[in-house]
């Protein structure tokens, strides 16, 4: 059976946009004079369509259950950015240390064997952020560790064993 890890916990603060977006432009429909209240709900859904794309990936991972990180026997998958790499595809695994504006992060990293190839399979929308972490992180897949809902040496042993195993068969 497949180790999965989902997005932690964002989906209150998802829903708090939604709802001060909402309340905001509410307000300003009912204390502006002339004001449109049809105009003011139009505007009202357009933003909270904009905030819902915006936040699709904690939305799938929260409410629809799509995992973040699947692995398996054949691989490791990244659902939500469209990823899927056999092991064979894969450098290394690693979780590092960083420090990031005063504070201190860990990164959950998969070093392909081909970044571009990675590139190329990540939706359109997530490339630049895949470039922005290929420079940063040195790999397009880089996660901040307390983005799961597993603890992160549970991620990383799970996909470090697997990774592990397939190369011991390998060779």
């Amino acid at each position: 059976m497949p180790y999965v890890a989902r997005l932690r916990g964002a989906l209150p603060a998802v829903l708090g946009k939604f709802a001060a977006v909402s309340i905001g432009l509410w307000i300003l429909s009912a204390t502006m004079p002339g004001s449109s209240a049809l105009l003011f709900s139009v505007i009202n859904v357009l933003l909270l369509l904009f905030i819902a794309a915006f936040s699709s990936q904690v939305i799938l991972s929260a409410v629809f259950r799509v995992p973040a990180i699947r692995i398996g026997p054949d691989g490791i998958g990244f659902p939500l950015i469209g990823v899927a790499l056999p092991w064979g595809e894969i450098s290394a695994i690693d979780d590092e240390e960083r420090t990031s504006d005063g504070s201190d992060l860990t990164v959950f990293r998969v070093i392909p064997a081909d970044d571009e190839a990675v590139l190329r399979q990540m939706h359109f929308w997530l490339r630049p952020r895949g470039r922005e972490n290929l420079a940063r992180y040195g790999t397009p897949i880089a996660f901040i560790g307390e983005a799961f809902d597993q603890p992160l040496h549970h991620v990383v042993f799970a996909a470090q064993h697997d990774l592990e195993r397939f190369r011991a068969q390998a060779a």
